[in-house]
């Protein structure tokens, strides 16, 4: 779905930094990013590291996350481990805010798939950090929560990796007020804001980008020290504990449907959290729902059947762009 949407995927992720990260003005550049990330490689991948090579982002983000937790500072290690981990968050949101303004006039198109996936009453889960999904929402009208349960009038999109716009209360780097953050569990609408009061135990709060976009990165730069975004690595459950609340939520949801669709996720052998959730969502009581999938690649197909459920139904077109 990012790819049809001119987005980088999870694997494209590293190169779209380098990309960006040289460009004149941007984030990364004053961060000298690019060869901090290089002596990174050299130091994880010895016998691969030269000009050009790029590892795995699911096998780097779990050796450098691995290395903060326990080898930051050790003599003759990568001392820079914990600062790059917090920049690389940044240069995630930074890159991806950045191809969301290119793609910001395609938005404002209407696009058949996303309408009836955003349709009021229903509940998306996903597992991107990107704005795509809400923008949408915000661009045409419709009204689009990030926890609670749905009651007909709205989306409810639940956020399992977290988002570029999310910080932990305890990282927020400007005054806890209703102007500078939301809670998840408010409405977010282009009319008029009804604003949900903030309470001490709300600890993962949303930066408002979404409502004045032009200077949205200003935003989410000047009010968190560290976007809340799950990366992706083995092991994720204890960043997972912060935002259990949501993925109970999304528990509930998939209990209580009778139809699910999974678009373009691929369901990866060590994503185990996120198919532990579907595994269990789909296996409550005595009806099962209806499971899609819609996925262009065969081998996804036969995960899920392996994975979740033999009987589903398979729809082999790709996710369409805009028209």
């Amino acid at each position: 779905m990012s790819a049809s949407l001119n987005l980088p995927n999870t694997r494209e992720l590293l190169q779209r930094v380098h990309d960006l990260a040289g460009r004149r003005r941007y984030w990364g550049l004053t961060r000298n990013l690019v060869p901090r990330l290089q002596n990174s490689y050299e130091f994880f991948y010895p016998e691969k590291s030269g000009t050009g090579f790029r590892p795995d982002v699911v096998d780097f983000f779990s050796l450098l996350k691995a290395y903060t937790e326990i080898g930051s500072g050790m003599s003759g290690g990568l001392r820079d481990s914990r600062a790059l981990l917090g920049d690389l968050r940044f240069a995630i949101a930074n890159a991806l805010v950045f191809d969301l303004r290119e793609i910001d006039n395609v938005l404002r198109s209407q696009h058949v798939e996303l309408n009836q996936i955003l349709e009021p009453g229903n509940v998306v889960i996903t597992l991107n950090w990107d704005l795509v999904l809400e923008r949408y929402c915000y661009l045409h009208g419709i009204p689009v929560r990030f926890d609670g349960w749905v009651d007909g009038s709205e989306v409810v999109l639940l956020k399992l990796h977290g988002s570029i716009d999310w910080t932990l209360r305890s990282q927020a780097a400007r005054p806890v007020t209703q102007k500078n953050y939301a809670v998840l569990r408010e409405r977010l609408t282009t009319g008029r804001q009804y604003t949900i009061p903030i309470r001490s135990g709300d600890k993962i709060l949303r930066t408002r980008a979404m409502e004045s976009w032009n200077d949205s990165w200003r935003k989410i730069k000047s009010r968190t020290n560290a976007p809340f975004i799950v990366t992706m690595s083995q092991g994720k459950s204890d960043d997972l504990s912060k935002i259990d609340f949501i993925w109970r939520t999304a528990y509930d949801a998939l209990s209580a449907a009778s139809e699910i669709e999974i678009v373009g996720y691929s369901m990866p052998h060590d994503d185990v959290e996120v198919r532990a959730l579907l595994r269990a969502g789909i296996r409550r009581g005595s009806s099962a729902p209806r499971v899609t999938v819609r996925n262009p690649a065969p081998d996804v197909h036969d995960r899920v059947r392996n994975y979740l459920v033999r009987s589903l139904r398979s729809n082999y077109v790709p996710f369409p762009g805009f028209r």
